[in-house]
């Protein structure tokens, strides 16, 4: 199967469950194996991961589950990585405009700001 991200937890733990043997396979594999292919619907999709499937199936690597503890890690990792996006979203504009707008727009920008950034900064570190 295709890895979709936390969308294949319900059949990962479904076919875990029934002992099946598991492949889960990035997309960009699959896409970049085919060269260039048009149109994509769940039908050709399903065809295309099915061909892909069986011309390197003496590639195939089977599916484990991760380990408990790296779980709650993964998550983790991935809110910390929003959270630094956002926070950097916010405080490009305003480093970025330092010194190319007045000082008293920038400064109400920057205090516009500031409870959130803080906010962000605070839930980082505790992440």
């Amino acid at each position: 199967m295709e890895h979709t991200g936390i969308y294949n937890n319900h059949i990962l733990s479904l076919l875990q469950i029934n002992k099946a043997s598991i492949w889960v396979e990035h997309p960009i594999h699959i896409k970049e194996s085919l060269g260039m292919i048009r149109g994509k619907n769940d039908k050709v999709d399903a065809q295309r991961i099915a061909l892909y499937a069986y011309k390197n199936r003496d590639e195939v690597r089977l599916w484990t589950p991760k380990r408990e503890v790296i779980q709650p890690l993964d998550r983790l990792t991935s809110t910390r990585s929003r959270l630094v996006k956002v926070r950097k979203m916010l405080q490009s504009p305003l480093t970025d405009s330092d010194g190319f707008i007045s000082r008293k727009v920038h400064n109400e920008a920057k205090k516009s700001c500031q409870k959130t950034l803080d906010a962000l900064t605070k839930d980082i570190k505790q992440i």
